[in-house]
């Protein structure tokens, strides 16, 4: 019987760092968008300490830190669209036919449901046979955190958090180089990551790049959710729903606490490995002493 579990493509050798995000149907292949280019909306529930202005734009800048990098030479855009502001749409994604299923960013007061440590938190909706990323939310708890465009004491400066959750977003997990953006750990009134190291970079250049893994070709149509994969010679894949897929939910607890005043991006998720679209959860937590 096949066990089903999480997977994340790690390329760290002796150049690299970059944790990458892949299906647990097809561990070789990462998750990424199709299409290189995507449209993000905001919420219009309003941030408290922020002027809305600002707050947008802002996190509309720390979309432009991905959008237009150098993969070995060679220019590679991302470009990202400012939708504007939406109203009335939650977090998740639908598969009703006529669902707009919006690429949210969305400020959290009295409604956040996550664990108050929880920073932001960003949900991806893919299809696990292909990695294709088809839906990308971000969450800000704007209840138990101050955010501001220039932190002092113990607020999270927005544009360290975004530039970080936009990573997960594109399908980077987290960095084992302590100088990256996509590190796990950052302390109030951190802005370093607001800026892009090399091992970002080559993270996003491994996904999205002119050598990048191609989108595997799926052989056969699945119609259950108990389905095992076979990788053919010719490096197609071929979904066999016949013989049922033992299935598992994979799950981090959320860090314990360390110093006062200290930080941290909690590698916290849960995915249901289905055979059809499955959601993961990437939460950013703050680690503070009880």
């Amino acid at each position: 019987m096949t066990r089903v579990l999480l997977g994340a493509l790690l390329l760290s050798g002796t150049a690299h760092a970059y944790v990458l995000y892949t299906s647990p149907e097809y561990e070789e292949v990462p998750l990424r968008w199709r299409t290189k280019g995507i449209t993000f909306v905001f919420d219009d529930r309003l941030p408290q300490e922020i002027v809305e202005s600002a707050a947008q734009s802002t996190i509309a800048s720390s979309f432009d830190v991905w959008s237009a990098l150098s993969c070995t030479g060679t220019a590679t855009s991302f470009p990202f669209q400012n939708g504007g502001v939406v109203s009335g749409k939650s977090v998740g994604f639908s598969e009703e036919d006529g669902a707009s299923n919006e690429n949210l960013v969305a400020w959290v007061g009295s409604a956040w449901s996550h664990p108050s440590s929880v920073v932001a938190l960003t949900s991806l909706t893919y299809d696990v046979h292909t990695g294709e990323i088809v839906d990308a939310d971000i969450e800000l708890n704007d209840r138990d955190f101050v955010f501001s465009t220039d932190p002092s004491l113990s607020e999270m400066d927005l544009s360290n958090t975004a530039v970080h959750e936009i990573g997960h977003l594109l399908g980077l997990d987290h960095s084992r180089a302590p100088a990256a953006t996509m590190y796990a750990t950052a302390p109030p009134e951190e802005t370093k990551k607001r800026d892009l190291t090399q091992d970002d970079i080559d993270g996003f250049c491994a996904i999205y790049g002119p050598k990048a893994v191609a989108f595997p070709e799926i052989i056969g149509v699945p119609t259950d959710a108990g389905c095992i994969k076979h990788v053919q010679d010719d490096g197609s894949l071929l979904i066999d729903c016949a013989t049922p897929a033992e299935q598992s939910v994979a799950s981090t607890c959320e860090a314990g606490p360390r110093g006062a005043g200290s930080g941290a991006f909690a590698p916290a998720f849960a995915l249901a490995a289905l055979c059809g679209l499955a959601r993961r959860r990437r939460e950013r937590a703050d680690r503070r002493s009880v």
